[in-house]
């Protein structure tokens, strides 16, 4: 001060704290950077797994439902088409009426692993929100969706076909005889089951078709994400 240097050692003072922010700017950039990368590795092995989950769906679930309602709606109808036309029995028929009480293996079973994984490290981890909502619109919109209309067509067969098939069939599997036939074809009853069921049938096979549909295009979303 004696010497009038004040100013110059002002001018080193701020150049040293000025240093040091600068160093800590950078260090907590580093560790931004580091974190973000994380994150995004994160992000990767998640939309990995859940590619993997809605593959195995496509492969082991919508195929295995597809083919099975499909033969469930084939079925119905030419059971219905036989009550309408009245067409006697040929023995042909006996073999389709047991879709009338089959309600094994109607269960929608999903793999759930990799999308509950997601939930729990935060859904807001993948960045591409249109990719986001396609991936909730599958778990929450869509997958119920199946469940509740596999629900409703299990009970329809608990409520309303395997009584009549216990009262008015001689089980001789894999064929269902009639009691009385020509009884059925003006059994109301019967007849109402039948169309119940296959409209039933019906939804199922659409429902499955859209929301299979729905899942490749979620799969193609997340090949060019992870590209």
């Amino acid at each position: 001060m004696e010497k009038n240097k004040t100013g110059k050692y002002l001018k080193y003072a701020i150049g040293e704290i000025v240093l040091v922010v600068i160093g800590i700017l950078i260090a907590l950039s580093i560790n931004n950077w580091n974190e973000t990368r994380k994150i995004r590795i994160q992000e990767r092995e998640l939309l990995v797994n859940l590619k993997n989950a809605l593959t195995s769906d496509v492969e082991n679930q919508f195929k295995f439902h597809l083919q099975r309602t499909k033969s469930s709606v084939e079925s119905l109808g030419l059971i219905l088409d036989y009550i309408t036309s009245k067409r006697s029995n040929n023995n042909v028929i006996n073999e389709h009426f047991g879709t009338l009480s089959i309600a094994a293996r109607i269960t929608w079973t999903p793999q759930l692993t990799a999308y509950k994984r997601l939930e729990s490290k935060g859904i807001e981890i993948i960045e591409n929100d249109e990719l986001l909502e396609a991936i909730l619109n599958i778990y929450t919109l869509d997958y119920p969706r199946i469940s509740l209309t596999f629900d409703n067509y299990k009970r329809n067969i608990y409520e309303y076909g395997r009584p009549i098939v216990r009262r008015e069939f001689i089980d001789d599997y894999p064929n269902f005889i009639p009691v009385n036939y020509e009884g059925l074809l003006s059994n109301v009853e019967f007849r109402n089951t039948v169309k119940v069921l296959l409209g039933n049938g019906e939804v199922m096979y659409a429902r499955l078709t859209e929301i299979e549909g729905n899942v490749q295009d979620v799969i193609k979303l997340i090949d060019v994400e992870l590209n």
